[in-house]
């Protein structure tokens, strides 16, 4: 246990008093005494300071490329060493333009020669007291690259944009040199540029588009390459597409057509799916009165009604509106009746009455327009034998006969056949009476 003991130091010397005090005095004798028995002789040390550095920490490992070493060397009291300090200089990579130099105003230099493999080199700098060391990093041509596009999807609205960011790595997995060229391509959309050289490692484009898709984006720079996918997504709707196949169904209340809708964006794309659509028609019957898109156009069916007329369809989508008609018509003949205008006429064969045929569907509806009548006739003569319907009605004259008798006119569609009669009359008979 140290209790108060001297010890003399030149220029200085210490007492220490107790377990922990120290105080400092003077004193020209240069020996150190410890409890009254001399211990050692303790000189002052001055403390050198070195530090190292490199004009380029980054180099390209094509065994020309250099960089500049200097070690600056201060003393304790923070001055320059004397000129002509030797300091060594070493490497575990490269080459040094020399091993040693000597200091002017407390610094000295030599150049490091990089290698021609890629790699990190520890450079020394040391003196007999003093010492420090720097990595410089050696770097290969691109081995890899990391691409990143942010963001990952992005309205095809043709403003919106995604950066993409390559990143570009040597095979030791350093970052490149600044300065290395990327080519950028894509499968769609529009890239801000097609080349860009690097920056710390990196370099961005951005790409817009106005197709809604999976656009791929390719960055090359010598043997590394990669991809990156953005997904562009459709605009809000713009336009509805209705489309009725077929476009005219018999009214019978069974047929049916299909309807189909396609929602578009300004730019012509298939609107996201889900996207509700509504419908609704003037006549007939919708399967559906909502629907939601799927890749495509979404479809239904409408089923004709019994009464032969034009159906109005309408599709809306979020306050977009679109139309279309599909005919129901009428159905094939099902009944006939033929009615002629006189029921009788002169036996004179020259007088003429008019014979129609009123001609309807199973529902009711007059038939199609230009529905081909067939007409017979017993005696006299008919203006023709056929005739075509027009709003349902097919008419032909008849010429009376020249004798006296009832006329059989028939008319006939298919099977469905109708008889009428018209007489022919004589003259008055004038009979003479005798009281």
């Amino acid at each position: 246990t140290l209790t108060s003991y001297s010890i003399e130091y030149y220029p200085t010397s210490y007492t220490i008093d107790g377990s922990s005090a120290v105080t400092f005095t003077s004193s020209d004798t240069p020996v150190t005494t410890l409890n009254g028995s001399t211990v050692s002789a303790l000189t002052e040390t001055d403390t050198t300071t070195l530090e190292l550095s490199a004009s380029r920490t980054r180099l390209a490992a094509d065994g020309t490329s250099q960089s500049t070493l200097t070690a600056t060397l201060h003393a304790a009291d923070g001055t320059p060493v004397p000129d002509d300090t030797e300091v060594t200089f070493s490497t575990d990579g490269g080459t040094l333009s020399s091993t040693t130099a000597t200091t002017t105003d407390g610094s000295c230099s030599v150049t490091f020669t990089a290698p021609s493999t890629p790699q990190t080199v520890t450079v020394s700098a040391s003196t007999s007291d003093a010492a420090d060391a720097i990595e410089i990093w050696c770097i290969g041509p691109p081995r890899s690259i990391s691409l990143e596009a942010i963001p990952l999807d992005a309205p095809a609205d043709g403003s919106a944009v995604s950066t993409i960011t390559a990143t570009l790595y040597d095979i030791n997995g350093m970052t490149v040199l600044d300065g290395t060229p990327v080519t950028f391509s894509t499968d769609g959309g529009t890239l801000s540029s097609t080349n860009a050289t690097t920056t710390d490692g990196s370099c961005s484009v951005t790409l817009k588009s106005t197709e809604a898709k999976a656009t791929t984006v390719t960055a090359t720079s010598g043997v590394a390459t990669e991809t990156v996918e953005v997904l562009f997504t459709p605009c809000a709707p713009s336009s509805i597409e209705l489309a009725i196949d077929p476009h005219d169904i018999v009214a019978d209340g069974t047929s049916s057509a299909t309807v189909a809708v396609t929602v578009r964006d300004e730019h012509g794309n298939l609107v996201a799916n889900g996207t509700e659509v509504t419908l609704s028609t003037t006549a007939g019957t919708l399967a559906d009165s909502t629907l939601t898109t799927t890749s495509g156009p979404a479809s239904t069916t409408i089923t004709s009604s019994t009464v032969a007329q034009d159906a109005t369809v309408t599709a809306t989508c979020e306050g977009i509106e679109k139309t279309a008609i599909i005919t129901f018509t009428p159905g094939p003949p099902a009944t006939i009746e033929a009615t002629p205008d006189a029921g009788t006429l002169p036996a004179d064969g020259a007088s003429t009455t008019i014979v129609s045929a009123y001609v309807q569907d199973a529902q009711g509806n007059t038939v199609a327009d230009g529905t081909i009548i067939s007409f017979a006739t017993s005696a006299g003569a008919l203006s023709s034998a056929t005739a075509e319907t027009t709003n349902g009605i097919a008419s032909v004259t008849l010429t009376a006969a020249d004798t006296p008798q009832q006329i059989d006119v028939t008319a006939s569609v298919g099977d469905v056949t109708d008889t009428t009669q018209i007489v022919c009359v004589g003259p008055p008979v004038t009979i003479g009476l005798s009281a």
